[in-house]
């Protein structure tokens, strides 16, 4: 005779029972089905050759328009590297090293089919990548020099964006007078430093958001007024200026440090078949 304590006793056991049972099936299905990177719906890919066109990066809420961009950008883009450093994009052959050269540009309109988040955009970059490109790649992690980019004792000094969302375009605009960026976030910025400085450039500042903000060329010193230690030199000639511009300026910081740094290696890579 069925006793409620009984009852009870038996209907925990099976409760617990087909639990189990439900999470041996999804351990199952995770080891059996291997997760898939995502894909746009629609992509189109084409060669740029009108060295007029200024490249610009824009994303949309379901995809990107890249115009005039080179492979190093794309790259960059979808595994969020500084490309704009020498040293984050690395080729092992000269075939590769000739298609990364940044006059072979590139036109990319993709869209998923619907809205995604800018994490998302940058994996269904690199299935692009891998199924346009033949993009093949390994990173290769090493501890080195680097530059740690933070917050001043007196707090920043940058100018947020009107628009705050992952849509927006990013600049970053060169004259003889001044670097001028719009829509850019820390990450960014710690890239193209790192294009400007002797080592890679790491954001540490724990700055969220987009930002516009101007950095204002020093003059460049002569020869025999520039530091002796090299360290301190950009890769243009300026002098160490350039850090006290930053701080005073942006209310940002370079200071030296220790880091482990990403190296992506380019093993293999393929002109695109155009569409």
């Amino acid at each position: 005779m069925w006793t409620r304590e009984k009852l009870t006793r038996f209907v925990r056991g099976a409760l617990a029972g087909l639990l189990a049972l439900i999470i041996a099936l999804i351990g199952f299905s995770s080891q059996a089905l291997p997760l898939q990177t995502p894909s746009f719906e629609v992509a189109s890919v084409k060669q740029n050759n009108d060295r007029s066109v200024r490249p610009a990066l824009r994303y949309t809420p379901s995809g990107v328009d890249f115009a005039g961009v080179p492979l190093t950008w794309i790259i960059g883009e979808a595994y969020q590297l500084p490309y704009y450093s020498r040293t984050a994009i690395l080729a092992t052959d000269d075939a590769v090293r000739e298609l990364l050269i940044p006059t072979n540009r590139y036109d990319i309109s993709a869209r998923a089919d619907g809205a995604v988040s800018r994490n998302v955009i940058r994996l269904m970059l690199q299935s692009l990548l891998d199924e346009r490109f033949k993009l093949t790649l390994h990173h290769e992690p090493k501890d080195e020099t680097v530059y740690k980019l933070v917050v001043g004792k007196n707090g920043p000094r940058l100018r947020d964006s009107a628009d705050q969302s992952e849509v927006g375009q990013p600049v970053i605009a060169n004259s003889s007078a001044a670097y001028d960026f719009r829509h850019v976030d820390m990450a960014r910025l710690s890239g193209f430093m790192s294009s400007l400085l002797d080592r890679p450039v790491v954001d540490s500042t724990t700055l969220k958001g987009f930002y516009d903000f101007e950095l204002k060329r020093e003059e460049a010193l002569p020869q025999e007024a520039l530091p002796q230690d090299k360290s301190t030199r950009t890769r243009d000639g300026i002098s160490s200026s350039i850090f006290a511009s930053i701080e005073s300026q942006l209310g940002l910081k370079l200071e030296p440090a220790k880091a482990a740094v990403d190296h992506v290696v380019i093993d293999h890579l393929e002109r695109p078949t155009e569409n």
